[in-house]
C-alpha cells in the first residue's frame, strides 16, 4: 500500500511545497470542515484546536538533525513567539519545525527562557540567526 504523504512529500521542490501537504495533514487531523490555519505575524502556521495552540515553522532541506540548523529555526520562532507575547496574545503551546525529511516537536516552556534576552526584537525573525548568532549558538 503506498504511503501517500512520503510519496508526496518526496516530491517536493520548495517550501510552500512542504507547507501545502503539511497543512493539509494537519487540517485533517486536527481541524473541523470550517476551520483555518492562520499566519499571524507573517509566521508559517498557527492552528488552534481544543487545547492545543500549535505554531508551525516550514522548511526545505534543512538538516534539522544538525544542532546548528536547529538553532536557526529555533530562534526564528522564539522571535514569533515574542510578538505573540508582546501584543497580549496567548502564545502557542506547541511547536513544529518541518522539512521535508525532518519534524520536531517541542512545549513553549521549552523557549520561554529567550524571551527575556536583551534583543532588538524588531527585526525580521527569519534573520535574528544572523544578527544573534551568540544566542543562536547558546540554543
Amino acid at each position: 500500500m503506498p504511503n501517500y504523504f512520503y510519496d508526496t512529500m518526496k516530491q517536493t521542490h520548495e517550501e510552500k511545497q512542504v507547507e501545502d501537504i503539511f497543512n493539509n495533514a494537519l487540517k485533517k487531523a486536527f481541524l473541523k470542515p470550517n476551520e483555518i490555519i492562520t499566519n499571524p505575524y507573517k509566521c508559517d502556521g498557527l492552528l488552534i484546536a481544543d487545547n492545543i495552540k500549535l505554531l508551525v515553522e516550514y522548511k526545505f532541506n534543512v538538516n534539522l538533525k544538525d544542532p546548528l540548523e536547529r538553532a536557526k529555526v529555533l530562534i526564528q520562532v522564539i522571535f514569533y513567539l515574542k510578538k505573540f507575547n508582546e501584543n497580549g496574545d496567548t502564545p502557542p503551546n506547541v511547536i513544529m519545525i518541518a522539512d521535508r525529511n525532518e519534524v520536531f516537536v517541542l512545549h513553549y516552556n521549552s523557549l520561554v527562557k529567550y524571551l527575556d534576552d536583551e534583543v532588538d526584537w524588531t527585526i525580521s525573525p527569519s534573520t535574528a540567526h544572523h544578527k544573534y548568532k551568540d544566542i543562536t549558538r547558546k540554543i
